[in-house]
């Protein structure tokens, strides 16, 4: 077990190694509303937000791919479509 180890992997992993996120704890639509948020907030305040605009733009990504309303962990799939040996 590594320091990055989160008991929610366990939970996550099945779903994503067998591609299925219709159970949604946390749907795309809410991240990418959340980040959003955060970049506003970057920006007022002077914060380099480059990092997040290119998680926002990974999120739009699957919005566009109609998968706002899938769990958060669809990300695996919209960064990684077809391959799921990395995990």
């Amino acid at each position: 077990v590594s320091a990055l180890y989160a008991p929610t992997y366990d939970k996550k992993l099945p779903n994503m190694l067998n591609d299925k996120y219709d159970a949604t704890n946390f749907s795309l639509k809410h991240l990418l509303k959340d980040v959003n948020l955060i970049v506003t907030q970057f920006l007022m305040n002077g914060v380099d937000s480059t990092i997040l605009e290119s998680v926002r733009k990974v999120l739009e990504s699957g919005i566009k791919q109609n998968l706002s309303d899938k769990d958060y962990t669809v990300l695996y799939k919209i960064v990684n479509p077809g391959n799921k040996t990395a995990i």
